[in-house]
């Protein structure tokens, strides 16, 4: 199944038999959503648990009188027992439980950390598809209800809304097991797939939680993976995006599923996140990667995947062929500097073909931690206009403006496909700049002599004088003129 040779497979065996995984649902949820993962490990010899988060398993009496430190307390109890059964452990989060996971990775002995559908707040679709959800999404009136939560606790008892249909989820079948169990949910009554009724004092201790990772996961030193559906109702993209913007370590990579929606550990594409997480686990066990996706049936698969620019690895050479193009983004990192500016790229993928890769860059601003705690504590509110107004950060893509510039195309797929995989591309684009608080430049003729003269962060000016802020409109006419 792997491409090991005996000796090799041996000696990996033997190391997964002292690595324990552990498994994070998400808030309401149960085990149960994580129950195709659990199996897969299990099948292949690691030492498994999927502990039931506190309050949850029974009525929503019990889940009501749970903080976010009784969680927390809970999954830390969880990791330290796994820990005495193994030398090493893998943590797996979904939902809110990747929120947890990352709180609780900040040991030596945990070697890697997996984050699924990360939720830092319900803002998707699907939270306001009835009329009496609609106001409870609102940012404004879910800051006044934190407000008043934290004066008047009996208040965040009666707010709450009872999950509808789709329930994060795109497999209609499933769908309708949910649909029949509904009912007991809305009584009280907890079942295989949770507790559908959703009170507002939860999302306050959740809201606190999100708080607790914002504050902590830059001390997150392990790998990372984070995958989230950009077809999901639940969460939007900016929570991953957010995630990976946050997360401290240098070895991380986000990727993005089509075809699924939040519960992807259930979903039409459970097999695809299986194999993406296996990709990552042996990677981090035994230092080797398997990157062959395995696609469960002959329908397109499109991912999206973002992660530091750090090598000119197969895939880019594979849309890069003309040594002139990697040679000119060599020569904008060489001058960039590495001290000065993160590199990224974003691959689009179908299936395992790559069709799509986009080099970025990332200028750093300074921005004073009083200033920046005081511009999220406000976007809280406000949302994303507050967020704007601190952007001293530039995040550069590869576009020039005459031309698609230093974006690898693969010429193997038609118009259509194309087209389709450049929207993602721009969606995430999008999503990623936001949460990194940056405007999104292309580089107008940015020559090598212009490049010389970006010697450190005092030089950002040079770069603005040299850069056009363009929105996701402008990128879009310019693919239009490109066909």
């Amino acid at each position: 199944m792997h491409n090991y040779n005996s000796s090799s497979e041996s000696d990996f065996q033997n190391r997964k038999n002292h690595i324990g995984i552990l498994l994070l649902h998400g808030l309401t949820g149960m085990p149960s959503e994580m129950r195709p993962v659990e199996k897969h490990f299990r099948q292949l010899g690691y030492i498994v648990s999927a502990p039931v988060l506190a309050g949850h398993g029974s009525t929503n009496d019990d889940l009501l009188n749970c903080k976010w430190q009784d969680w927390l307390s809970g999954v830390l109890q969880a990791r330290d027992e796994l820990l005495a059964q193994c030398e090493k452990i893998i943590i797996c989060g979904l939902s809110m439980g990747a929120s947890l996971a990352t709180l609780i990775a900040n040991d030596e002995r945990v070697i890697g950390l997996i984050l699924l559908s990360p939720t830092l707040a319900y803002d998707g679709s699907g939270i306001n598809s009835l009329p009496s959800q609609r106001h409870i999404r609102s940012r404004i009136i879910q800051s006044i209800l934190h407000l008043t939560c934290s004066t008047f606790p009996l208040v965040g008892k009666i707010c709450y809304w009872t999950e509808s249909p789709p329930y994060g989820l795109q497999d209609e079948r499933l769908q309708r097991q949910i649909t029949k169990a509904i009912e007991a949910a809305k009584r009280g009554e907890s079942n295989e797939f949770g507790l559908f009724r959703t009170y507002f004092t939860s999302l306050h201790q959740m809201n606190y939680l999100s708080d607790e990772f914002r504050a902590k996961a830059k001390y997150v030193k392990c790998p990372a993976l984070i995958i989230h559906s950009l077809e999901d109702t639940i969460a939007t993209i900016f929570n991953a995006t957010e995630t990976y913007a946050k997360l401290g370590t240098k070895d991380k990579c986000l990727t993005f599923l089509t075809g699924c929606d939040h519960v992807m550990t259930l979903d039409l594409k459970r097999k695809q996140v299986i194999n993406i997480i296996d990709n990552f686990t042996q990677r981090v066990v035994s230092g080797k990667k398997n990157n062959e996706l395995k696609p469960a049936d002959n329908k397109p698969f499109l991912t999206v995947t973002v992660e530091p620019l750090v090598e000119f690895n197969e895939t880019f050479h594979q849309l890069f062929p003309h040594e002139s193009q990697s040679a000119k983004l060599t020569e904008y990192m060489h001058k960039l500097g590495p001290e000065f500016v993160d590199f990224h790229s974003i691959i689009v993928k179908n299936n395992n073909t790559p069709i799509i890769l986009l080099p970025t860059f990332l200028s750093i601003g300074r921005l004073s931690n009083s200033w920046s705690d005081f511009v999220e504590k406000s976007a809280l509110i406000f949302g994303t206009p507050v967020r704007l107004l601190a952007r001293i950060n530039l995040f550069g893509i590869g576009i020039t403006e005459k031309e698609l510039g230093i974006v690898g195309i693969s010429n193997a797929i038609d118009a259509n496909q194309k087209n389709q995989a450049w929207q993602l591309c721009l969606k995430v684009t999008k999503a990623l700049s936001n949460s990194l608080r940056a405007k999104i430049v292309f580089l107008k003729d940015l020559n090598a002599s212009n490049l010389d003269k970006i010697k450190s962060p005092h030089s950002l000016p040079i770069i603005k004088k040299q850069a056009k802020v363009v929105n996701i409109k402008r990128l879009e006419k310019l693919q239009t003129n490109r066909k």
